[in-house]
């Protein structure tokens, strides 16, 4: 069965996706698939379907202003939607 699961942060995605990347390319490459592909893949190796509204980078998170700066660059690249959320 897939799920739709809207409005998750990275962070989040990280704690349960397989083999999380701990480099930024890798994280930010994770964000833009979760927005193009729709999918992630899970612990349990399952790909429940996600419904991306937006990406959270945790400002705390070592790396976070280099995570927030791939991640946007890359989005930017796909053309995705780029907005303050608020």
């Amino acid at each position: 069965m897939r799920q739709q699961i809207a409005g998750l942060a990275l962070a989040a995605v990280c704690t349960f996706a397989v083999g999380c990347s701990t480099t930024v390319d890798g994280k930010a490459l994770m964000a833009v698939t979760m927005v193009t592909a729709g999918e992630v893949t899970a612990v349990d190796g399952s790909q429940p379907a996600v419904s991306v509204e937006s990406v959270c980078v945790h400002g705390d998170s070592p790396g976070a202003v280099q995570l927030a700066a791939a991640v946007r660059d890359r989005l930017k690249a796909v053309g995705a939607d780029i907005r303050a959320f608020c």
